[in-house]
């Protein structure tokens, strides 16, 4: 669970049903066991890096449940991470359902 808190955007995401979810969200869903990631498969992924600030682009297939309903398919994600104390952050991410 701590590694994955490194990767949580520190204020704010957006889902890929476009709902608007904090860091807290995240971290409680997941330690409660209400969101159940059962499969992830990364693809098509780019890096571009403009001085303190990287931003992070692919696709991901995810399976798993949401408080009970089960999901599956693929969405187009951006993240982007600032580099502060020598350390890359999340600080946004946005993903969007693919067809």
């Amino acid at each position: 669970m701590s590694r994955f808190r490194e990767w949580l955007p520190t204020n704010s995401s957006r889902s890929r049903l476009g709902q608007l979810r904090t860091k807290a969200d995240n971290i409680r869903d997941i330690a409660s066991g209400a969101l159940r990631l059962t499969s992830v498969k990364y693809d098509s992924l780019t890096v571009r890096i403009y001085g303190e600030v990287a931003v992070l682009t692919g696709i991901a297939d995810n399976t798993g449940t949401f408080r009970g309903i089960p999901f599956a398919g693929k969405i187009r994600y951006t993240r982007v991470f600032l580099r502060r104390d020598g350390r890359w952050q999340a600080v946004a991410m946005q993903q969007t359902a693919l067809p």
